[in-house]
């Protein structure tokens, strides 16, 4: 779970039986979207095994990960910078869960602080990363607790926002083809860098437009 960067990325996943191996992120933006592609694995096979009301919460964390992982500040700060944010948050919210007596809270949260203290562990050591998400925890609902798909708040996209992006993707998609084509034709001069460089900046609002637009629908 994530409440927000802003929050300090106050994030919570519990162990979970299926357990996905990869190489370890150096960012936190690699890191969110390791978590996200592992969501969305998970929605698929829950849905293949016919269990709709979990697929589409595994949905949920999908789009709870992708918004956090266009944002601007998970370029700049490490993976390993955020597992510590996350410990530090995490431990805050059991603590105020445990003054409010809320015991559904507490326990959620306490097991989310665990999880990331592995998590640190494992980062320190190297090797592939293993990321263990809660089936129980994260398909039962704890109402209005941020940063989960039954609580997270902020922006979101509108059907016109949407169609305006698709159609920024298809334009700075056209711009490079042309450049490489020009490139390769030998008409004019070498756009071979801008074409790289604009790459990129058409797979960030791809990556936007699955963010707000696609996960969790």
């Amino acid at each position: 779970m994530i409440r927000t960067f802003a929050a300090a990325f106050v994030v919570a996943l519990l162990p979970f039986a299926r357990i996905a191996m990869a190489a370890p992120p150096r960012s936190a933006r690699g890191l969110l979207l390791q978590l996200a592609d592992q969501a969305a694995e998970n929605g698929r096979a829950a849905r293949q095994a016919g269990h709709a009301a979990d697929a589409g919460t595994w949905r949920g964390w999908e789009s709870v990960y992708r918004k956090e992982a266009v944002l601007p500040q998970a370029d700049e700060m490490s993976a390993l910078d955020l597992v510590r944010r996350a410990e530090k948050g995490n431990q805050q919210s059991l603590d105020e869960a445990m003054a409010r007596h809320e015991a559904a809270a507490a326990a959620f949260w306490r097991a989310s602080r665990d999880f990331w203290i592995d998590l640190d562990r494992q980062l320190q050591q190297g090797g592939n990363l293993a990321i263990h998400f809660p089936e129980h925890a994260m398909l039962t609902p704890v109402a209005g607790l941020a940063g989960t798909p039954w609580g997270q708040t902020g922006p979101t996209a509108t059907p016109s926002d949407c169609a305006a992006v698709a159609q920024r993707i298809r334009l700075c998609r056209a711009q490079v083809s042309q450049a490489m084509h020009d490139t390769m034709m030998g008409l004019g001069t070498d756009q071979s860098g801008y074409a790289l460089v604009r790459s990129a900046q058409c797979h960030r609002w791809e990556e936007m437009f699955v963010a707000y637009c696609s996960a969790g629908r």
